[in-house]
């Protein structure tokens, strides 16, 4: 398992990067189907495809997340619908299912969603939670509402910093 080669082996990596958290989620399901000899984790009954397939996941989360490595997780977006008491809205969102959702979001300090100013085109992070994003950070306090889509913009924010306009372009 390759968590298992990046915590044994020497290497220079400070972070791992996996792209697309979607295809661990289904590497998991397809691999746990295989193992207990099901097409479909609903054909195990009382729903113990599910919850293999949650603990196959967790596990190797557990692994990656226990590297002592920076970890990021990427996702595509998707549009999707939420009710609200009042009204039904359009949203953007982790292309993730719940199940993977609710199992990766605990163990992320930050959410964010790469998307495009539509009054300047400038790609950007958007790291706070709004009603229209499923993104947010346990620092929300110290980020502004968006940022300019470079790693100097997102670690000067982190550490407190306003970004130089001018260096941004870079």
């Amino acid at each position: 398992m390759f968590a298992a080669e990046l915590r044994d082996e020497k290497h220079s990596f400070s972070t791992f990067v996996l792209d697309t958290i979607d295809a661990l989620y289904d590497m998991a399901f397809d691999y746990t189907c295989e193992r207990l000899g099901v097409e479909h984790p609903g054909d195990t009954g009382h729903g113990k495809g599910w919850k293999e397939i949650a603990k196959e996941f967790s596990r190797v989360m557990r692994g990656v997340c226990t590297l002592g490595m920076g970890v990021i997780f990427i996702s595509h977006s998707k549009r999707a619908e939420r009710k609200t008491k009042t009204e039904t809205i359009h949203i953007e969102t982790p292309t993730l299912t719940e199940q993977p959702k609710r199992l990766v979001l605990p163990l992320c300090d930050l959410v964010l969603l790469a998307d495009t100013n539509p009054l300047t085109s400038e790609r950007v992070i958007r790291p706070k939670c709004d009603p229209y994003t499923d993104s947010g950070s346990r620092m929300e306090q110290i980020l502004p509402d968006e940022l300019p889509l470079t790693y100097a913009a997102l670690e000067a924010a982190l550490r407190g910093k306003s970004i130089d306009k001018k260096r941004r372009k870079k």
